[in-house]
């Protein structure tokens, strides 16, 4: 973005950040804030807090895990439902390790995760030839693998 007199952010992506920086003396009132996915950034002579950056998965991330769920669900032919759990779950945390508190101050990444989770659960269900809720009950995909569950992380 264009850092002017009218837009006081400025505004830029870097490796599946999306980067928002307010310097405080463009926060016309506001208070700064800290909270997850907010970063104080100071001058370093000064120890003064100057700006603060605001931290979101940008849109490629976010298409680049949607994209990695499709190939999940697209190779899962024959596969069993453990190994489908396993890779949803290398997935998740994959995500959940590299992106850390960016992903709850995305909104479109935790309704995402959301349907690519159903997704994968659907994918199991299908595997089985039913849909019938209650024959899935969430215990089936959410418990560990060591009581006969799936281990699914959510």
């Amino acid at each position: 973005s264009v850092y002017s007199k009218d837009n006081p952010n400025l505004l830029f992506n870097m490796c599946g950040f999306e980067c928002r920086i307010l310097p405080k003396c463009r926060a016309y009132g506001e208070q700064l804030t800290s909270r997850d996915g907010v970063w104080s950034l100071q001058n370093d002579g000064t120890k003064e807090r100057t700006a603060q950056a605001f931290l979101r998965v940008d849109d490629a991330a976010l298409r680049q895990f949607e994209n990695r769920v499709r190939q999940i669900l697209m190779a899962s032919g024959s596969t069993t439902f453990t190994k489908i759990a396993n890779k949803w779950n290398t997935t998740l945390i994959g995500l959940m390790t590299y992106y850390r508190e960016a992903t709850v101050h995305t909104q479109e990444l935790l309704d995402m995760l959301v349907k690519c989770e159903n997704k994968i659960q659907t994918r199991i269900k299908i595997g089985l030839n039913s849909k019938m809720p209650s024959r899935f009950p969430p215990v089936v995909f959410y418990t560990p693998k060591e009581i006969g569950g799936l281990g699914m992380l959510s």
